[in-house]
């Protein structure tokens, strides 16, 4: 689970975060300050080449942890356990969201994630999303083996896959495995990750296998991750997200033939074409 808030109380007293990045400089600096500010950049940095917004856990100094936990836990409670924000359930229905349109994700299922699985998990991420008139719908499912252990491994062998015709999104199901189950006993574990380049790519933990997945369950990461996948960000409130869900929706409903993601300046991304670009890919023709 990540905690609203972490970032700023984290800055506020300085203590260190296991994050996404890379690089030393990086894993220092604030969520918000560590994505770069133009493609030009980021081609720049071949180490730091994809950013990420990522469940995390932060190691807490001893004679802080007390004190950290409490702020944790009462932010966490107050947050609804997800960075995207607590629901408004007045706002979001004061929002004209417009017609009913399709959100279709195409599924890598590791070895260890049935397809029955991994199609129960986006059925709910499908009812989370009704009110906005969004269908999630699976195009395919096919077999994928985890690249690696850690996050790095697993976004660097999804980033630079292309969006196939018709996918809007590309999801990869994690599974768990012995040393997953280790790792979580003392350390921090990234539950879910999507790339905030094109907001297109990403991947969810999508079996139990550790203490910290008590508190933040496979459905749960899933429907956080495909906030992210829509271009919401970490916020107390979810107003702002449903401001972009619906600017999102009315460029799909402009004619084009895919669910817009988000590039890192906040312009919608209009194709799958774009967003490949975007990752320094080819399209598949």
């Amino acid at each position: 689970m990540a905690y609203q808030g972490l970032e700023q109380i984290a800055a506020a007293i300085s203590w260190p975060c296991l994050a996404a990045p890379y690089t030393q400089d990086a894993v220092k600096a604030p969520l918000q300050h560590r994505i770069a500010q133009s493609l030009q950049h980021t081609r720049a940095r071949k180490n730091t080449l994809y950013f990420f917004e990522i469940e995390r856990l932060c190691i807490l100094p001893p004679t802080r942890f007390a004190i950290i936990t409490a702020l944790v836990f009462m932010t966490g409670v107050l947050s609804g356990c997800t960075t995207t924000g607590m629901h408004l359930p007045d706002r979001r229905g004061q929002i004209d969201y417009g017609t009913r349109v399709p959100l279709r994700v195409c599924l890598l299922r590791d070895a260890e994630i049935s397809e029955q699985r991994a199609r129960a998990l986006i059925a709910v991420v499908d009812q989370e999303f009704d009110p906005y008139g969004i269908d999630v719908a699976i195009v395919w499912i096919r077999p994928w083996q985890r690249p690696g252990f850690t996050m790095s491994a697993i976004m660097r062998d999804l980033a630079p896959r292309p969006l196939e015709p018709p996918c809007d999104r590309l999801v990869a199901m994690v599974g768990r495995h012995l040393g997953d189950m280790l790792w979580g006993l003392a350390l921090p574990e990234v539950l879910g990750a999507v790339e905030t380049t094109t907001h297109t790519r990403g991947y969810v933990v999508s079996s139990l296998g550790s203490l910290n997945q008590i508190l933040s369950s496979p459905s749960g990461t899933a429907v956080h991750e495909f906030y992210h996948l829509l271009g919401c960000t970490h916020a107390l409130s979810k107003s702002a997200c449903y401001e972009q869900i619906r600017t999102l929706k009315r460029h799909y409903s402009s004619g084009i033939d895919f669910f817009p993601g988000l590039a890192e300046t906040g312009q919608p991304i209009l194709s799958r074409a774009e967003s490949d670009a975007l990752l320094s890919l080819q399209t598949i023709q």
